[in-house]
């Protein structure tokens, strides 16, 4: 399967996440039968600002939304209260200070999510990653400005979804990721960094809201798996958003036919990696590994 091409973005703004929120609307919409014009009128606006909520060039207001969320049935609070969340991280996007749209987008959508699962071949997933281990790793790509800025709003992000525990996170790392060697010629001493970042994994591993696995080495399955992948969970009635990132651009898959098949990699890979219950122990002999 083959991601469509990138669009081009206005600088910052997170059109595809948007453009997903639109979506929502519009499958609500047209699966209770109400005409674009039938919610036009129920609250007090034109086709036309059906046509913008729907095409993901304009957000929600909270009033509006509640007007459409009554119009088309929903009563469940859950999902009520996960679309308003979803519309003030839209309106409130500025905040986090991305220069690109795509990562804006991922930036809202990690944000609202219930459940984030994502699968890491080379480095320690960015929500698990310290801020020396993290400073490393953006440093190979990016100036010191910008390193600085993207770091912190790395641990930002770790603080909200470690800390808060309002969000679930299941990371699957390959085992190669904890070695010491990926970080030669990032820092003056990569062992005592892997040192320090193990060991935040363990703690880590241990949160009520994260699962952790780890591949182990020499398995041929994840040959097939070269490309890191995350899936973000908005709500449990509607579909994964499967989000791979780029270079300098991003992928977001929110259609169920073209997330499924990262659904199912994911399950896979869960199968072929440790048990969570062996994580820990996984974990320790690589810091013994390690040099001294």
């Amino acid at each position: 399967m083959r991601p469509e091409e990138p669009r081009p973005e206005r600088s910052g703004r997170p059109d595809d996440a948007y453009k997903i929120f639109g979506r929502q609307l519009q499958q609500l919409r047209t699966a209770c039968g109400v005409s674009p014009a039938a919610a036009a009128r129920h609250i007090g606006g034109s086709n036309a600002k059906i046509s913008r909520l729907e095409g993901g060039r304009t957000a929600a207001k909270d009033e509006d939304l509640d007007k459409l969320l009554n119009l088309y049935g929903v009563t469940d609070t859950a999902k009520r209260r996960a679309l308003h969340r979803f519309a003030y991280r839209l309106n409130d996007w500025k905040s986090w200070d991305a220069r690109s749209g795509w990562l804006c987008s991922y930036l809202v959508l990690e944000a609202v999510a219930q459940d984030i699962r994502t699968y890491e071949n080379a480095f320690i997933p960015g929500l698990l990653q310290t801020r020396t281990y993290a400073t490393a790793i953006v440093r190979r790509h990016r100036n010191d400005d910008e390193v600085h800025r993207r770091v912190e709003l790395r641990m930002r992000r770790q603080h909200a979804v470690l800390e808060q525990h309002t969000t679930r996170l299941w990371a699957i790392i390959d085992r190669a990721a904890l070695d010491a060697d990926l970080l030669h010629g990032c820092v003056t001493r990569p062992e005592q960094v892997m040192r320090e970042q193990i060991e935040f994994l363990i703690r880590s591993a241990c949160l009520r809201n994260v699962t952790l696995q780890v591949l182990p080495r020499g398995d041929s399955f994840r040959a097939g798996f070269t490309t890191p992948f995350s899936l973000l969970r908005l709500d449990p009635s509607v579909a994964d958003v499967a989000y791979l990132e780029q270079m300098d651009h991003a992928f977001f898959l929110d259609d169920p036919d073209r997330a499924d098949s990262y659904r199912q990699a994911m399950t896979l890979l869960g199968y072929h990696a440790g048990e969570p219950s062996t994580t820990l122990e996984t974990l320790q002999k690589a810091l013994t590994e390690l040099p001294v």
